[in-house]
């Protein structure tokens, strides 16, 4: 996985690759064509997925509870707690997590990771959005229409109905699909090394360090508090909290970006908190 990564830093390095054109092919081809065919393959209607996906779903609420209550108690301004906020709860759980989690444990490692990766692409994407569009005085109704429109939504309903209804994909549809999904992990990886590559001058904020404690360490100890009380044990236990623990998400910088939420700081805080995470994931991995 460093390999692939350090590939796709490399040739950034190397070429001018327009990462803009990369990410849109990811997310609305390769990763639905992933999610739906894991569902589908799977079985994610089974076992442990709706517990995983409310699980997750609390976490990411609680985490958005806590720097709320850490950026007023340090007395942000609205645009700074926002990139603040933004850096913490969003976590890279889709082309780091997916990836990790498959190399770790497996294909059913990698299909309970999809749940957590699910609630981050939907309910998490969603409650950025809506903190984005509050801190720069943006438009909640585009926020929402962005939200709405990402591929990822429909095509992981759509995998839920096939898989509880047990239809069979038609191999017109199914061998495109499973194309299309080969390929999701190694591009992803291979983007993500290339917009590592376009990190500019580090901003070292003062909170910088709070932000980066709680997206690598508290997250993956609140998921860790939270998975009894979910029923979750042994593999969903681990795979869900290696999949809180991943770094911020580079979606984090799109958001801060497009809204002034000191984009800056999240920047250096995907590209910090992503390095710190293969020390970090190496220990937690070796824990668990």
């Amino acid at each position: 996985m460093i390999l692939l990564i350090g590939s796709g830093f490399w040739l950034g390095r190397q070429r001018s690759v327009d990462v803009g054109s990369l990410s849109p092919v990811s997310m609305y081809l390769f990763t639905p064509a992933l999610i739906f065919e894991s569902l589908v393959k799977y079985r994610a209607t089974e076992g442990d997925g709706a517990r995983i996906f409310l699980y997750a779903t609390v976490h990411v609420v609680l985490l958005l509870g806590l720097s709320l209550a850490i950026a007023w108690a340090t007395r942000q301004r609205r645009q700074a707690a926002a990139g603040f906020i933004l850096s913490v709860i969003m976590m890279n759980s889709g082309n780091y997590g997916l990836a990790l989690n498959l190399f770790a444990f497996g294909a059913e490692g990698f299909r309970l990771a999809m749940f957590v990766f699910l609630t981050s692409a939907t309910i998490g994407i969603g409650l950025a959005a809506v903190v984005a569009a509050w801190a720069g005085g943006g438009d909640f109704r585009r926020a929402v229409r962005d939200v709405v429109r990402l591929p990822i939504v429909y095509a992981a309903i759509t995998g839920a109905v096939v898989s509880t209804l047990g239809w069979t994909v038609p191999e017109v549809i199914s061998r495109p699909v499973s194309v299309l999904a080969a390929g999701s992990i190694p591009l992803l990886l291979v983007t993500l090394g290339v917009q590592l590559s376009r990190a500019k001058a580090m901003q070292l904020e003062p909170d910088l360090g709070i932000a980066l404690a709680m997206r690598l360490l508290l997250s993956p100890l609140l998921a860790f508090a939270l998975a009894p009380a979910f029923g979750l044990s042994g593999m969903a236990r681990n795979v869900a909290i290696v999949q809180t623990a991943m770094p911020t998400a580079v979606n984090a910088f799109l958001y801060a970006a497009e809204f002034n939420c000191r984009p800056g700081f999240v920047a250096t805080a995907v590209f910090t908190s992503t390095i710190l995470s293969f020390l970090t994931l190496t220990v937690l991995l070796a824990l668990l």
